[in-house]
């Protein structure tokens, strides 16, 4: 239920101050790609470009805020699973709560996810992967496909196959369970940033 009002609150303040044009970046190249079907520099974003060839065909608002609510929708995701992750790790409410809510407002990430760019969805994957490894509801399967869907979108996504090699093994038992808990946390630190562009520039 929180985590459900984290995704409203972020996708409400997302979409309020949207980038109503092509910005800086990759935004027209990313758009361009999109409407023809094509894939853009290396390592391509095809996922991407499939979103946004298919946002074309929602019934609102310019081509470019159709585009925008990929990386709206995508930051939003991943603020709310940074609570649930944050949860799972033992948090509090209140705490998971504020880990969230800062995530969202942090320059980078509302930068990101008002304007067509890659890196929100990015970070939307790994904190997909980095929620399957903890949640004990999610399937090695889908712990597995969600996996391979961040791959789709950016070869750096293989970074994460320390996580999710711990979420397959922490059956093993209660010690296994806590070091790999301890072991997420460590490779969330490090992988997390990876979607954020001051270390792509």
């Amino acid at each position: 239920m929180i985590s459900a009002l984290v995704f409203l609150a972020s996708i409400s303040l997302y979409l309020h101050t949207l980038c109503p044009t092509v910005s800086t970046g990759d935004t027209a190249e990313l758009m361009l790609a999109g409407l023809g079907l094509d894939v853009t520099h290396p390592p391509g974003y095809p996922l991407q470009c499939l979103l946004v060839r298919l946002s074309v065909f929602i019934p609102a608002g310019s081509l470019m805020f159709r585009a925008g609510l990929i990386p709206a929708c995508a930051g939003a995701g991943a603020c709310a699973l940074v609570f649930r992750a944050a949860r799972l790790i033992g948090a509090s409410p209140s705490c998971a709560a504020l880990a969230a809510g800062l995530t969202a407002v942090s320059p980078v990430v509302w930068q990101q996810s008002t304007q067509l760019e890659k890196y929100s969805l990015q970070m939307l994957f790994a904190m997909m992967v980095l929620s399957a490894a903890f949640s004990p509801k999610v399937r090695v399967l889908a712990r597995i496909f969600i996996f391979a869907l961040a791959l789709t979108h950016h070869s750096l996504a293989v970074l994460l196959a320390p996580v999710l090699a711990l979420g397959l093994g922490k059956a093993a038992g209660p010690g296994t369970r806590a070091l790999a808990r301890t072991a997420v946390i460590a490779a969330s630190l490090v992988v997390l940033p990876l979607g954020l562009k001051p270390l792509y520039t």
